[in-house]
């Protein structure tokens, strides 16, 4: 019975160590395998890091788009391709949400700086131009942009608040425009009147002086005709042609000269 006893003991040894070899193997693989997943996590979440610091220190608008796409796509490739780890999920949710709302700030702050409020009572046209100009830029930025930052609800409240303003601004410098038109012609319309009074004011003072004139004018005229008729054989009075020539006085052959 001892040496029966004694065998079962050995056995039994034999088969707990076996077992915790075995448990501590299976622990030290689920370890293993539980530090490989970190590690992975870890690296996709520095991979996501990188890309959102790479965003942040980029000046070039186009890159920034570029980037923001290339993470959409890392973050859709990961989901259908892996047992999604909610942390890693998060941070690529996370960082492209702060990446659209760069473009989201932008348009909303270009959006509020060239909104002019009573617009019906502004006169200045180049200040309506200005910002109708921007906000015509910023809606085409916001079209070539829209697939990369804005879900459809959020571009066509942008949209329609960009659009409502530039068809605002278009109406008054149009209204602007055609008051200007009017003034215009109104002034050259009165301008037109006082050339015209001046006119004939000018006539009705020269038409009398050139019939006085022409009156003037008729009796010289008149009066060199009469003197071009004068017959000079009607004149009675005496003229070199008509004096009798006087004869030489004679003194007398017997004229006594006295001296005194």
């Amino acid at each position: 019975m001892k040496k029966s006893t004694k065998k079962v003991v050995i056995i039994i040894c034999c088969v707990l160590a076996v077992a915790l070899i075995a448990g501590g193997t299976v622990v030290g693989v689920n370890v293993y395998n539980k530090n490989v997943k970190e590690q992975q996590i870890e690296q996709i979440l520095s991979d996501i890091k990188g890309k959102y610091d790479t965003f942040v220190n980029e000046s070039d608008r186009d890159k920034r788009i570029i980037i923001i796409k290339n993470l959409e796509n890392d973050l859709t490739d990961y989901l259908k391709n892996n047992e999604p780890v909610e942390k890693i999920k998060e941070e690529y949710q996370s960082d492209l949400e702060q990446m659209k709302s760069y473009f989201v700030t932008y348009y909303e702050k270009v959006i509020s700086d060239n909104t002019l409020n009573e617009v019906e009572k502004i006169t200045d046209k180049t200040k309506l131009k200005a910002c109708k100009d921007k906000l015509t830029t910023l809606l085409d930025k916001l079209n070539s942009e829209k697939d990369a930052v804005l879900s459809s609800e959020k571009f066509e409240e942008l949209k329609t608040k960009i659009q409502d303003l530039i068809d605002k601004y278009s109406a008054r410098i149009d209204a602007i425009e055609q008051a200007e038109k009017e003034a215009k012609d109104k002034l050259e319309q009165e301008a037109q009147t006082i050339i015209d009074e001046d006119k004939e004011k000018i006539e009705e003072v020269i038409e009398p002086e050139n019939n006085s004139y022409t009156e003037e004018s008729n009796t010289a005229a008149e009066s060199t005709d009469t003197d071009s008729n004068y017959d000079s054989s009607d004149d009675d009075s005496d003229t070199p042609n008509d004096l009798v020539p006087i004869t030489p006085f004679e003194l007398p052959d017997d004229y006594i000269y006295y001296t005194y």
